[in-house]
């Protein structure tokens, strides 16, 4: 079995939600099956037509929930050169680069997610029980110069991998993206939220007011306004204006928060305002 395109789309597709199985009973009836589990129709479509590609043999679609070939040929193709499809067994195979983006992309369109809390943390994310597996997904990212950060959650006793700053969500749009459309409109939305990270801050005193309305959060506790940015020179430049009106304030930062994203914050007193 040689790799393409289509197989390196298969193999990521059932590492992610698949399963390649047969019955061990031989009194009932004997099956061997190929499937792909996902809710999304345009993932199932995407499977169904890779395998028909390479295989000459169409698998059906189900209640817009799963893909599945029943073949013989198949599974002992598949077992046989890749073994396991388990979820703390499978393998990443050794591809070149071209294939590599179609694997990637066919296993985050099944297990990654794309998180958007604007101007504080924007982060493609991945949880997986195998670590081997997810390891070689982070050394496969950095083939694409992606960088990413991987945390063991112990509650859980899963790995997260995450990738986070514009300049490597921008590479992995560019490289690799996804084809679930909710995944790929989210990330089309990541990517938009970067063009207004510099602030336009108004000088007078309305404007102002309302500006720290929209951007601040109470401190309930401390009578105080904290504002959060991902850019320093949002708070230089506010900081400025706020001096203006003799508002005392104060920088803080710059912090890594939990996604691995650097932002700062600015804290002033509500009774000066």
């Amino acid at each position: 079995m040689k790799f393409d395109e289509d197989l390196s789309k298969i193999h990521g597709y059932l590492c992610g939600d698949g399963c390649v199985s047969k019955n061990k009973d031989q009194k009932k009836h004997k099956y061997y099956r190929t499937d792909l589990r996902n809710t999304n129709l345009t993932i199932l479509k995407d499977f169904q037509s890779r395998v028909y590609n390479y295989f000459n043999i169409k698998p059906k679609i189900y209640s817009n929930q799963r893909a599945t070939v029943h073949s013989k040929k198949i599974y002992y193709l598949l077992t046989n050169r890749f073994n396991s499809f388990y979820s703390k067994e499978w393998k990443m195979p050794n591809l070149n680069k071209n294939n590599l983006k179609f694997w990637l992309r066919a296993f985050y369109d099944c297990d990654g997610w794309v998180e958007l809390q604007k101007a504080k943390s924007r982060t493609i994310s991945l949880e997986c029980i195998n670590e081997s597996g997810i390891k070689s997904i982070q050394k496969g990212l950095l083939k694409f110069k992606i960088n990413s950060s991987l945390k063991y959650k112990k509650a859980k006793k899963i790995w997260r991998l995450r990738i986070c700053g514009l300049d490597d969500i921008k590479r992995f749009s560019s490289y690799i993206g996804f084809l679930h459309p909710n995944k790929a409109r989210k990330l089309d939305n990541v990517l938009n939220s970067y063009k207004d990270y510099i602030w336009d801050i108004f000088t007078s005193k309305k404007s102002l007011l309302k500006f720290i309305k929209n951007m601040g959060k109470i401190r309930k506790g401390r009578n105080q306004i904290k504002i959060h940015t991902i850019k320093l020179k949002n708070l230089l430049n506010l900081k400025k204006v706020l001096s203006t009106y003799k508002i005392r304030s104060k920088i803080y930062g710059p912090w890594k928060n939990q996604y691995g994203s650097v932002n700062y914050y600015l804290i002033l007193n509500k009774r000066d305002l």
